[in-house]
């Protein structure tokens, strides 16, 4: 359980705590065996180690073995220690190849007596068919240096092994994530954009969830699944994926949905725009869009453009000032929905190239589901159809107001869902491709006789026998922006507000919304209520011409009073004189 060093978010830090202890301990006593921990050791690393710059080698196996020994008491005792030495047993030597362990190799040094040779070292962590690896050796860079090589100390690998002792005994509630048809791919991106990548959102997750990834081509979506996320699809469903889609959600599963309508392609002609090459937007249909209108959320084929936007610092050589990025809306507090509670602390996010969302109010009657809108964009948005090209130098609001107005961009349905394969025929699973060396007479017509009625017969017993035409009580999150997930605008803290309203809505989505409720309660963030034009211009007018005013009116009240004092000297005077 993690270190309580701060007061901000305590009644969520102290209840996500408790209940990972008591999930912690549930998996600990249900093992149904030992967790293997194996330490990976050539001997022969003993010898080079020295010119490694690798002290006490030797005593490493002792110090492991007594961090384990020490875990064991508050594991009870489920870790069983081995140490392994590829050096001398062959048969270990060929079944560690499988795993991802570091490997040295030396050469010849006729100086030192040290011959040629190879080692491996690492840690396994092992529970029935579930294997981990842990790192015991760093491999540091160094300029003029070279390669310096360091041991992990064993208090950190006391960390890394109840890490992944957590993961592999599944400790937390587990979540499904689609991992084909080109989704968006949790970790980082070394070769696109930083901003492109889902690593902060892999953390946030892991704190709190076991991510489970789907590959809808090779295997079905499991049953007993709370909830899968399908973030930014790029590839065209087949229907018998969309059909496994459909009967998860009949059979309970919720569904978040990061869907994205357009995909980035460069300009063909080379257009160069400084130093960056022009990206267009083509439309994007993956077949979870026909899916989704069944289910009563259609999604426009266009991006929100907003006045009430994140803005841009220009550089000086640029003139200064601000850039408007429109196609980043900003979302105000008063268009957040606050009827549900697990939103109600939640007081401004940051939207990116996200489409419009609309509701078939007929589909959702005729199934008497519940739809709530979550967040809109300001009265001043419009929308970017047909060509696309998100350069802020190149966007300007319409000349006219009516196409200005608000825009639904996140729903929340939940209730009884009719299957959109209702009264259709069952789809059947794509044939698999031609392995080389089958010729093209095998393609055309099929040697056994009894294949296809026997692949028809699998698949038909996995469809038709479990086919469900309405669902148990269940919910769809559709949100059409799958860089809502990117880094850009998810910390892998799970502070921000665009943070905690993701993870706010899987939990929801989970059935832990009072989780989510308390998660809300640390929102650091409270925006102002927005100035409107108008009082702008109240208060600009009352700064520049009121205090001249006030000031005028002051001296006037300055002289009046001293008019007054003079007639009443003057009138003292003229009383005496009178009288004489």
């Amino acid at each position: 359980v993690p270190t309580i060093t701060s007061t901000n978010g305590l009644e969520y830090k102290l209840t996500t705590a408790i209940q990972k202890l008591n999930h912690k301990v549930s998996a600990l006593l249900a093992l149904e065996e030992d967790v293997k921990a194996t330490l990976v050791l050539s001997s022969s690393l003993y010898k080079v180690a020295p010119y490694m710059n690798i002290q006490g080698l030797e005593k490493y196996p002792d110090k492991i073995k007594a961090v384990v020994d020490e875990m064991n008491s508050r594991t009870y005792g489920k870790l069983n220690f081995h140490l392994v030495d590829p050096s001398n047993d062959t048969a270990d030597r060929e079944q560690l190849e499988k795993f991802d362990l570091m490997r040295i190799k030396w050469k010849d040094v006729p100086n030192a007596n040290l011959p040629a040779g190879e080692a491996t070292m690492g840690m396994l962590l092992q529970y029935k068919d579930k294997t981990s690896e842990i790192p015991l050796l760093r491999v540091v860079r160094l300029p003029i240096f070279g390669d310096q090589y360091q041991l992990t100390e064993p208090d950190e690998v006391q960390e890394l092994i109840n890490t992944n002792l957590e993961r592999l005994i599944n400790i937390n509630e587990e979540i499904g994530y689609l991992a084909d048809f080109g989704t968006l791919t949790l970790g980082a991106s070394p070769l696109g954009p930083q901003g492109d990548a889902a690593s902060a959102f892999n953390t946030v997750l892991d704190k709190t969830y076991s991510v489970k990834r789907i590959y809808l081509k090779e295997a079905n979506i499991p049953e007993g699944l709370k909830t899968m996320i399908i973030a930014q699809p790029t590839e065209q469903f087949s229907d018998y994926a969309l059909y496994q889609i459909d009967q998860a959600l009949m059979r309970g599963t919720n569904l978040a949905l990061f869907v994205d309508m357009f995909q980035e392609q460069q300009q063909n002609q080379g257009l160069m725009m400084g130093r960056q090459q022009m990206q267009f937007h083509v439309p994007l249909n993956t077949g979870l869009e026909k899916l989704l209108a069944h289910y009563g959320v259609r999604i426009k084929q266009a991006y929100v453009m907003d006045e009430e936007c994140y803005r841009q610092r220009r550089p000086r050589q640029q003139g200064g000032g601000e850039q408007p990025v429109y196609f980043a809306p900003i979302i105000q507090n008063q268009n957040i929905n606050k009827e549900l509670d697990y939103l109600k602390n939640i007081k401004g996010l940051i939207a990116l190239q996200v489409s419009p969302l609309e509701l078939d109010d007929q589909r959702i009657s005729e199934q008497q589901l519940t739809a709530h809108q979550l967040f809109s964009s300001s009265d001043r948005s419009w929308e970017m159809r047909d060509r696309i090209i998100l350069n802020p130098m190149f966007i300007s609001p319409p000349a006219s107001d009516n196409e200005m107005g608000s825009r639904p961009l996140a729903y929340l349905v939940e209730g009884t869902f009719t299957s959109y394969f209702k009264g259709k025929p069952m789809p059947e699973k794509p044939a698999e491709e031609k392995t080389e060396g089958q010729g093209a007479e095998d393609e055309a017509t099929p040697s056994d006789e009894g294949a296809e009625h026997k692949k028809v017969a699998v698949d038909l017993d996995k469809v038709a026998g479990a086919f469900r035409e309405k669902s148990i009580p269940a919910k769809i999150f559709v949100l059409a922006s799958g860089k809502m997930l990117g880094n850009q605008l998810i910390d892998p803290d799970g502070r921000g507000t665009n943070s905690v309203f993701t993870i706010n809505m899987i939990d929801a989505l989970s059935g832990r919304a009072d989780v989510a409720v308390m998660r809300s309660k640390e929102q650091q963030i409270n925006p102002l209520h927005p100035t409107s034009a108008t009082t702008k211009l109240g208060i600009k007018s009352a700064t520049m011409a009121g205090l001249p005013i006030v000031v005028i009116l002051f001296g006037l009240i300055v002289w009046w009073r001293r008019h007054m004092h003079r007639k009443a000297i003057q009138a003292a005077f003229r009383k005496p004189a009178a009288e004489a």
